[in-house]
């Protein structure tokens, strides 16, 4: 087997050229091509893309993540104004993942040190003259 034939790929942006690039890839024998796109919303388009994908060999998924989730090689195949539109999104996930860590890390601090101020329970001494005798 060549490094070819075990090749998964994935292609995000099943328009013109990802449809050519996902046929390709089949033909020339990789193990396996998923794409995504994102007007797989669209009932009419992805009714006309699963005909074709289906035809070419191609696995059309539902989503990006599952999509790339096995693959060996990610093309991007969208125009630049997608790309850039996907950039911003995924950027801003990212922010509100990174804000959602530092608040839960800040809430994990604040609980810490309201624990750290707390007045700790003493443990009882023991003496000959009872457990709160004073040494």
């Amino acid at each position: 087997m060549n490094d070819v034939a075990a090749l998964r790929v994935a292609v995000v942006g099943y328009g013109e050229v990802g449809r050519i690039f996902s046929a390709a890839l089949v033909q020339s024998g990789v193990r396996s091509v998923n794409a995504f796109d994102v007007l797989i919303c669209d009932a009419r388009w992805a009714a006309e893309a699963r005909s074709r994908a289906a035809r070419d060999g191609v696995h059309l998924a539902s989503d990006r993540s599952e999509a790339i989730a096995q693959a060996d090689l990610v093309i991007s195949a969208v125009t630049a104004a997608q790309s850039l539109a996907q950039q911003l999104n995924a950027t801003t996930q990212g922010i509100q993942a990174l804000r959602s860590n530092a608040e839960q890390d800040i809430n994990i601090s604040v609980g810490q040190a309201n624990a750290a101020a707390r007045p700790r329970a003493r443990s009882p001494r023991y003496c000959a003259k009872g457990p709160s005798c004073s040494t």
